[in-house]
């Protein structure tokens, strides 16, 4: 049992006060980015094991509508033209990882706020009210991407760095629309 309160101790004291401390000190509820959105994420992603559960609801909350207000829950299900037609090859594959990694994030609050159905009953972000897709099974190696043009998916039964995700993602979506 020590070890377990020690790693709690070290979680707490190395990764959320820390964590807390760089989040307000950029005003993340007033100055929204991606970067507060991830940060929150490996808080929550963390949280759960540290007895944290009622801060993580409210982190997960200000972490949903910072991405709701960053345009993150509206990727729609194709590449915008506005990144199609850039130009600098350099420019549209930064842009279209950037898309991929914030489909990641929104994908991983959604997961989580559905997780939660069964202890709250309640979720916060409804399924009607979003449509960005779930990120690509691809790897995450620059050179297999498949950039500058797009970001190519793999088939879902090969493996990926994204595959976990994927399942868990797709779990997540039937359990929803089967309860």
């Amino acid at each position: 049992m020590t070890y377990h309160e020690d790693y709690i101790a070290w979680i707490h004291n190395v990764v959320h006060m820390p964590t807390f401390h760089s989040l307000n000190a950029v005003d993340f509820m007033k100055n929204h980015s991606i970067y507060s959105v991830q940060a929150i994420c490996l808080l929550i992603y963390i949280g759960h094991n540290s007895g944290q559960s009622d801060r993580i609801s409210v982190l997960l909350a200000s972490a949903s509508r910072i991405a709701q207000c960053l345009g993150i829950h509206r990727l729609g299900s194709e590449t915008p033209l506005r990144i199609l037609k850039c130009d600098d090859p350099d420019t549209r594959s930064k842009l279209l990882i950037d898309r991929e990694v914030s489909k990641r994030a929104w994908w991983f609050l959604v997961r989580q706020d559905w997780l939660q159905i069964p202890f709250n009953n309640t979720y916060n972000i409804h399924p009607s009210q979003f449509d960005t897709e779930m990120p690509k099974n691809c790897y995450e190696d620059v050179s297999k991407m498949g950039l500058p043009t797009d970001i190519v998916e793999q088939n879902k039964d090969r493996y990926s760095q994204g595959s976990y995700t994927f399942v868990l993602n797709k779990g997540v979506v039937y359990q929803n629309e089967n309860s």
